[in-house]
């Protein structure tokens, strides 16, 4: 008869499992979705579009959301099997890019009212809109709406310091 108790110690540890893509929860349809919540922002009238789009954008990749997840998995699959799936590939950046022209959209507006700045141009503040919000997934919990304060500061020139 085997020893048991040996194969209690030897056993691996199970690994914590990450959200399996799906269609419902793909990372391309999450951005699709975030897209539509800027897009939902923008048709809104006021001085506070923009942060209200900021806030949405910073809430998707905030820590332990489900859009980082979800592309942190699709790399994840990538890595682990040593090639790319060209379609998913596709439909993610473009699904992102879906996301960038939302929000480069509503800087366009915003610069034609004056509200923010205009010595950079709509397409580059969208830019770095983006990518100071997914860089908030790698952020401590609890530290989003100062990096959302500077990302708004940057983008008007400073007028809400």
């Amino acid at each position: 008869m085997p020893d048991r108790s040996k194969r209690s110690t030897t056993r691996a540890r199970a690994k914590p499992r990450l959200p399996r893509a799906t269609a419902e929860h793909a990372p391309d349809t999450a951005l699709l979705r975030l897209a539509r919540t800027i897009a939902d922002v923008r048709a809104a009238d006021g001085p506070g579009r923009l942060q209200a789009a900021l806030e949405q954008l910073a809430a998707a990749y905030g820590h332990d959301t489900e859009v980082p997840a979800l592309l942190f998995e699709t790399w994840l699959e990538r890595r682990r099997h040593g090639r790319l799936d060209k379609t998913r590939a596709l439909a993610v950046a473009w699904a992102r890019e879906q996301v960038r022209l939302a929000l480069q959209e509503l800087l366009e507006e915003e610069s034609a009212r004056g509200r923010i700045r205009a010595d950079v141009t709509a397409e580059s503040l969208a830019w770095m809109l983006l990518v100071g919000c997914e860089a908030l997934a790698h952020e401590p919990p609890g530290s989003a709406p100062d990096k959302v304060r500077l990302l708004l500061a940057l983008v008007d020139g400073g007028q809400r310091c």
